[in-house]
């Protein structure tokens, strides 16, 4: 980080890469220690609230396991997932920030011939490495780690809606949040988004909690939470600055609220640094076209248009949204709208109302910085997920609503209305057509079969993605490492120190040999091992090397 202000990339690598675990080791401990102190504040403890509120983790266990048996976790976004789960196994393996792209294996041993800076945020790469810590290297402790975090969330909820308004709208609640199509789908996978939307909602709830009570602890309690929110996603610094300065907007905030946790604040430069350094060096690495801007106003019309457009077709099985759930969300904001109008107390105390404009105003800077990106389309298969938090708050709408007009919709219609828009809307994630629609998608899944299903760690892989391979435990290069490198590879093939090298390839049709970016040199000789179709001029090959005499 040093060497930023330096100006040594290698040298900012270097310390970036070393640095950023124990800086984000010492936020979550901040962030705990915060959270403590402001539980015990108020005389409360994790285990006395686990206690109380037993029927709502158990709610939480079970909503969570309703969505991982009805939609089985796997990857869904390539090569988003990953490499999170890269930066993950380096985190776990050599407390590192770097994401492994090509590794060999051998001796027991993944022995990295490749690495990069990956520009995704690196919370939850931490917290997959904390449950490989914990139970050993798997790639699959990514899908755990959003298990637990959907039922926290699930768990959060149901207490929170059954303390103001009962256990049936607690229920409804939780039904028409996990039965939305993209939170099930962003739930069973293994990326950040289901964190990045818990620790938003967790974000506003201690925006209310400082509202309520403006002391120093609820202060630092937001701020801690505000900090550790802003490593979930590149673009988390936005909402989590609106959600400040609303904090901070009249506020009775005075200089004595910063003496306690004085520590906090005078260490946020440093706990925000890994994210800085990382703008830094990742700097215009959007992957957008060349003449097309990352960011722009025509992009927000056109994707803002297309969002719009979307909500006239009640169900598309290819759009993860549950599009009847958004419309009663606008009805449900336009009655508040026009209760207000008419001079109906739609908040009981004026903190609620500073709340409820903090939190559209947040989830408004959100969404619309997603749509102004170029890759901003909400029924794109990989950018639907970009919204979530908008399609959160739009289940919650009706929730919202009857808490505060009870008699309007009673519980029991909305927990009729929950459990329609589960029906209506939940197989489009146990069908998963909108991720099944995409090319990479289904290749991933055929050369993943044959790799698992071979469960040789001893084999070395040649592909052009190898980092998608190399989390799965398996050594993996890519084409051009493997035709630069082809006389030491044939030597230690030859040595046995693989028991096996295989290419994937995909296939032209037309033509019947590999795409430009798949081909071998000439002296690596295959024998085909299995074929399929994975779009209709492609097959994706995969192929044994014959090793040299």
């Amino acid at each position: 980080m040093v060497g930023v202000s330096l100006g040594s990339r290698p040298w900012a690598e270097w310390i970036y890469a070393r640095a950023s675990y124990f800086v984000l080791l010492g936020l979550l401990g901040a962030w705990a220690w915060v959270s403590w102190r402001w539980l015990e504040r108020r005389g409360e403890s994790l285990p006395a609230l686990a206690r109380r509120h037993w029927r709502a983790l158990a709610c939480g266990v079970a909503t969570a396991s309703f969505v991982f048996v009805s939609v089985p976790p796997r990857l869904r976004v390539l090569s988003d997932e990953t490499n999170l789960l890269g930066v993950a196994q380096s985190f776990a393996l050599e407390k590192t920030a770097y994401n492994p792209t090509m590794a060999k294996r051998y001796y027991g041993q993944m022995q990295v011939v490749g690495r990069s800076i990956e520009k995704r945020a690196l919370l939850y790469p931490f917290l997959v490495h904390i449950a490989h810590v914990l139970t050993g290297y798997r790639w699959r402790n990514g899908f755990g780690v959003n298990f637990v975090l959907l039922a926290l969330l699930a768990a959060g909820l149901f207490g929170v809606v059954a303390a103001r308004s009962g256990e049936l709208a607690a229920a409804a609640a939780v039904i028409l949040v996990a039965t939305y199509p993209i939170v099930s789908l962003c739930a069973a996978s293994s990326d950040a988004w289901l964190l990045h939307a818990a620790l938003f909602g967790l974000l506003l709830a201690s925006l209310a909690a400082f509202l309520r009570s403006p002391d120093e602890d609820s202060l630092a309690l937001l701020w801690a939470q505000a900090l550790v929110f802003a490593h979930t996603r590149y673009e988390a610094v936005l909402p989590a600055a609106v959600v400040l300065a609303a904090a901070a907007w009249r506020s009775p905030i005075r200089r004595e609220h910063f003496v306690r946790h004085w520590w906090l604040y005078a260490a946020t430069p440093l706990l925000l640094a890994p994210l800085a350094v990382q703008r830094v060096l990742t700097f215009g690495d959007y992957q957008n076209p060349p003449g097309v801007a990352p960011f722009s106003w025509a992009h927000l019309l056109q994707f803002g248009w297309r969002l719009v457009l979307a909500q006239f077709k009640l169900y598309d099985r290819l759009v993860p949204h549950a599009i009847a759930l958004n419309w009663v969300a606008a009805g449900c904001l336009a009655w508040w709208g026009y209760a207000w109008s008419r001079g109906t107390a739609v908040f009981e105390a004026a903190w609620q109302r500073r709340w409820a404009a903090a939190c559209v105003a947040a989830v408004a800077a959100h969404t619309v910085l997603h749509l102004s990106y170029y890759f901003g389309d909400y029924a794109f298969p990989t950018s639907a997920r970009t919204v979530l938090p908008l399609a959160i708050a739009a289940a919650l709408a009706p929730v919202a609503f009857h808490v505060r007009f009870p008699e309007r919709l009673p519980a029991g219609r909305l927990l009729a209305l929950a459990l329609l828009s589960g029906l209506l809307y939940h197989p489009i994630a146990v069908g998963a057509w909108h991720t099944q629609s995409l090319e990479l998608i289904r290749e991933t899944d055929a050369y993943q079969r044959f790799v698992l299903a071979r469960g040789d760690e001893h084999a070395l892989y040649i592909y052009s993605r190898p980092g998608q391979i190399t989390v799965l435990g398996y050594g993996a290069v890519d084409f051009g490492w493997a035709n630069g490198h082809a006389g030491e590879l044939f030597h230690e093939y030859r040595r046995r120190l693989y028991s096996d090298v295989i290419a994937v390839q995909r296939i032209a049709y037309a033509t019947g040999a590999p795409l430009p970016d798949d081909q071998l040199d000439p002296r690596f000789q295959l024998d085909a091992l299995s074929e399929v179709q994975i779009a209709a001029e492609r097959t994706l090959r995969i192929s044994r090397v014959r090793p040299l005499p």
